[in-house]
């Protein structure tokens, strides 16, 4: 039992360090603002995007606000598209990953994970998900929220913004779409039904 303990400790503080420490350079395009395409790798910082042409070239960090957008080609050779914002007023930028392009609407996501403690010391992991939507009109993506099952604000944003597609606020009301089960449903129908 004593043995199992300490590899148990061991193991949650190695993939806390892994975590921490251990982000991995990802094969990357990198769309500047200026219209120049890089073609590399290259791992988040807080300050900016680590970036290198090959494994072998030195690193040099490109500010978030110099980016249009980049694309990381993650182990399973999936696509994920990135753009970087700035909201309230702060300095720092936001990292969105773009999960549905549209010509009338898209949805980006933040993403994040948070460890939390149960009975007996035993930690668990989450994966926290907001939801932000950009129409044309808008500057920068629109805040609207995360699922949460007691104080749902993400209806209540849903269908404040959504004023133009009165069959979607239909659909929400019915509970035909329902807010646990995120927003991918209603950008699509929007998508398809609703805008000019």
């Amino acid at each position: 039992m004593r043995i199992f303990l300490i590899l148990l400790f061991l193991t949650l503080s190695t993939t806390t360090v892994i975590g921490q420490f251990g982000d991995p350079y990802r094969r990357a395009k990198v769309v500047l603002k200026s219209g120049e395409q890089l073609n590399g790798e290259g791992k988040f910082k807080n300050k900016g995007y680590k970036f290198k042409e090959n494994e072998m070239a030195k690193p040099e960090t490109i500010a978030y606000e110099d980016i249009d957008y980049l694309s990381i080609t993650d182990g399973n050779l999936d696509k994920r598209v990135y753009r970087f914002y700035q909201f309230n007023g702060r300095k720092k930028y936001l990292k969105l990953e773009l999960v549905i392009p549209g010509e009338k609407l898209e949805l980006y996501v933040y993403q994040y994970n948070i460890n939390s403690s149960g009975a007996g010391g035993i930690s668990f992991g989450q994966t926290v998900t907001k939801f932000y939507l950009k129409k044309p009109e808008d500057d920068k993506p629109v805040y609207m929220g995360l699922y949460e099952p007691v104080a749902n604000q993400l209806k209540v944003r849903v269908l404040e913004y959504f004023q133009d597609c009165p069959s979607l606020i239909e659909k929400v009301e019915n509970k035909d779409f329902r807010m646990r089960d995120g927003l991918w449903q209603i950008v699509e129908y929007y998508n398809e039904t609703c805008g000019h």
